[in-house]
């Protein structure tokens, strides 16, 4: 044999051995492979073919009522479901309007204390000046607590603040 057709049959014999040792050995395996079912020609399943041409009316009365009880069930499912939203919104709402109210509650007494201290200063501010001809000691005893309490209020002013920024 010639050289040449020792060649050609070489690469004739090489082509399909590497095209067979390329391909996946078990390509069952491979992953995201979809699986094929084979059924059986004479294999009958249940409800099919002739079914729907062997509806009596007695029959078709039990699949329609069952069809609308099904739809029922439904409904009455999805009414439930939207109950339940419609009460939370209306919890939601209340517990807003309740913390608005608490809120304006605060406000008002803040305010109320407010009024309170600006008239206690204003009493002391008067008594101390009527009674300017008091020894020095008494005066800055006087002041003293008047700091106390400005001291106190501030203090007061501060929780309230922190709360309702808090609550906010």
């Amino acid at each position: 044999m010639r050289l040449r057709y020792c060649l050609l049959a070489t690469a004739l014999v090489a082509g399909p051995a590497t095209a067979a040792n390329a391909q996946d050995p078990n390509p069952e395996l491979r992953p995201g492979r979809r699986t094929w079912t084979w059924i059986e020609p004479n294999f009958r399943r249940p409800m099919t073919e002739f079914y729907r041409f062997r509806m009596t009316p007695d029959r078709m009365r039990m699949v329609e009522r069952a069809r609308d009880r099904a739809e029922r069930t439904r409904w009455a499912a999805l009414d439930r479901v939207r109950t339940q939203v419609e009460r939370a919104d209306r919890l939601r709402d209340l517990a807003r309007d309740r913390s608005r109210e608490v809120l304006e509650q605060r406000r008002s007494r803040e305010l109320a204390m407010q009024d309170r201290e600006f008239a206690r200063r204003d009493r002391l501010s008067d008594r101390l000046r009527e009674n300017r001809r008091l020894d020095r000691a008494a005066q800055e005893r006087a002041m003293e607590r008047v700091r106390e309490r400005l001291d106190r209020f501030r203090e007061d002013r501060r929780y309230i603040i922190r709360r309702r920024s808090r609550t906010i």
